[in-house]
């Protein structure tokens, strides 16, 4: 009987400890998930940054206004 109780008692332990795992698990993974989010963001917002100074470095320079006054 005392060692039915004990085999219970580890048992139980074990699943208490599972659990525990379990749960910092869930919270590693969503941490790593907002960090994964977070770097998504900021890389996408390098990104377009590079695009944007890529089309300003190579933008053609404004034609000079028309005269409108000329005479054909």
């Amino acid at each position: 009987m005392l060692i039915d109780q004990t085999r219970k008692s580890i048992l139980s332990l074990s699943l208490v400890q599972i659990a525990a795992q379990q749960h910092k698990i869930s919270l590693e993974m969503a941490t790593m998930q907002e960090m994964r989010r977070e770097l998504d963001v900021m890389t996408q917002s390098s990104f377009a940054q590079t695009i944007a100074d890529d089309l300003h470095s190579s933008s053609v320079p404004d034609c000079p206004p028309e005269d409108h006054h000329a005479v054909d």
